[in-house]
């Protein structure tokens, strides 16, 4: 078992993507679940804000994406930008109609 996580001189490269690849598969949406029902407890299901972590869960899994497919940094920062771009874009938009609504 000790030597299961070992990633000695003899693992490729692609072994190593495929790794870091599980990983972050595995871990962002534990993040986003953790990060959104923390919410669910303090003000209930209809009213949980979770397009925000969603978002950034988005953009991180499509620059390891890129990155993955081996797309220069210029696509892979992009594509962040991108993410919190629409992050910000939808949250203002949803700040706006709920002030609208009287909410």
């Amino acid at each position: 078992m000790s030597n299961l996580f070992y990633m000695g001189a003899g693992v490729s490269f692609e072994e190593k993507r495929a790794w870091i690849y599980a990983v972050v598969a595995v871990g962002v949406p534990l993040a986003y679940f953790a990060t959104v029902l923390g919410r669910v407890q303090a003000v209930g299901v209809t009213e949980v804000a979770y397009v925000r972590p969603m978002l950034i869960a988005i953009g991180v899994v499509a620059a390891l994406g890129l990155t993955l497919a081996d797309y220069e940094n210029f696509w892979i920062a992009n594509a962040l930008y991108l993410a919190f771009v629409l992050d910000a874009l939808t949250s203002s938009v949803t700040k706006i109609v709920a002030y609208r609504r009287g909410l």
